[in-house]
């Protein structure tokens, strides 16, 4: 893709000392909020609704050190990726199960027994007894290979191309 420069929008660019939204990525998004001391946007319709990047572009792709696969970010309602976008199908892709081979593929034993520890956690955040034992039956997912690491702390662009960006969390 031939883009040119192409800058993330505010609200979802990387500050190394002070993350942009107030966002836990293992919370669904209507969980995050503006980090007022960051950027003096609000996290309203009117921010969700506006393109992601400057220009607009159709796909990003996001990439983690953690993470053994790029998430596609598409447009869905508009001719562009939104603000929404990024935040609803990134939350998505990292609820998708992980297989017990991806499982298997992590090359150290301490990263697995990370892995494990950060899904039994997960679980233990449910509200009852039942959405527990759902939980568990659930599996393993995307989220739990960030062995904790999941505050949003921005997109930071890559030299891998305009529509490439590290999703950087602490």
């Amino acid at each position: 893709m031939n883009l040119g420069p192409v800058a993330i929008h505010p609200i979802l660019a990387y500050h190394p000392y002070v993350f942009p939204i107030n966002y836990d990525v293992s919370y669904p998004p209507n969980t995050a909020s503006a980090n007022i001391r960051a950027s003096p946007i609000n996290l309203d319709s009117y921010c969700l609704t506006g393109p992601a990047t400057t220009p607009p572009i159709p796909i990003l792709s996001l990439q983690n050190d953690f993470l053994p696969w790029r998430c596609e970010i598409r447009a869905s309602t508009s001719p562009y990726v939104t603000v929404e976008d990024v935040l609803i199908q990134l939350y998505r892709f990292l609820r998708t199960p992980g297989t017990r081979e991806e499982f298997k593929a992590v090359p150290s034993q301490r990263a697995r027994d990370t892995i494990a520890e950060t899904y039994h956690n997960r679980c233990l955040r449910a509200s009852s007894a039942e959405a527990y034992a759902e939980e568990q039956r659930k599996g393993l997912k995307r989220v739990d290979f960030l062995m904790g690491c999941t505050t949003f702390m921005g997109l930071s662009s890559t030299k891998l191309g305009p529509d490439v960006w590290v999703l950087n969390l602490q």
